[in-house]
């Protein structure tokens, strides 16, 4: 009897390595994003569309450029994003106007966002449909040299 319900443990623990297994990484992504935004902002609800990411790393001085534009055209904002996310962390090496790049600003009072592991730093853009992560693009030196606008235009 012993040994059957240890097949039976064993059985389902292999089930269940497998299974996660085939979770690809935008799925794995996915559920980190919408675990977080239920425990950080429970009030916000996730819909279909973009999210503008300002987070630590990537290359500074295009994110700091890049901000400054996009401060100067907070109508592609609010007209593109459903909402802009960053720390309290990142806020202190930022001017309190970045707070105006849209409407739905999400601030994380935890710093968690900093931490998660989304595939994004600097300026990163995530695309929802369905629920689910589909897109993830940052903007680089090379998207940056090439204009703001076409960060923003280029696929995922």
């Amino acid at each position: 009897m012993k040994k059957r319900i240890i097949l039976i443990i064993i059985l389902f623990i292999a089930v269940g390595s497998q299974i996660s297994a085939q979770e690809t990484v935008l799925e794995k992504r996915t559920r980190f994003f919408n675990n977080y935004m239920k425990e950080i902002f429970p009030d916000f609800q996730i819909t279909d569309g973009e999210y503008f990411f300002i987070l630590p790393g990537g290359c500074v001085p295009c994110t700091k450029a890049a901000l400054r534009f996009l401060l100067g055209n907070t109508h592609e904002m609010t007209n593109r994003f459903q909402a802009v996310l960053f720390s309290q962390k990142t806020l202190k090496h930022l001017s309190d106007t970045i707070k105006t790049l849209h409407p739905t600003t999400l601030i994380d009072t935890t710093n968690k966002l900093d931490r998660m592991a989304f595939g994004m730093y600097g300026i990163g853009i995530l695309k929802i449909k369905n629920q689910k992560i589909i897109g993830i693009k940052n903007l680089t030196i090379n998207d940056y040299e090439q204009g703001i606008i076409y960060f923003l235009n280029k696929e995922y």
